[in-house]
């Protein structure tokens, strides 16, 4: 989904529902960019990094989960 699709269907409260039930919270100055940052707008790592491997662009060393993002 882009983040233009989620604008179109996400609700700002329903947003924070939805990550909130994740386990993600959220602290912003402004929730207006809430809706653009929900997991369903973002690639699948796995994926992309399969990909990255396959064109022997690189070469996987390590798998790690992110704890914080910072956006700004």
């Amino acid at each position: 989904m882009s983040r233009w699709q989620a604008k179109k269907i996400y609700t700002i409260k329903q947003a924070f529902v939805d990550l909130e039930k994740k386990g993600i919270i959220i602290k912003v100055a402004s929730k207006k960019g809430v809706v653009e940052e929900v997991p369903e707008v973002y690639k699948d790592v796995d994926e992309v990094v399969d990909t990255v491997v396959g064109a022997g662009l690189a070469r996987k060393v390590i798998k790690t989960k992110p704890l914080v993002v910072t956006k700004g």
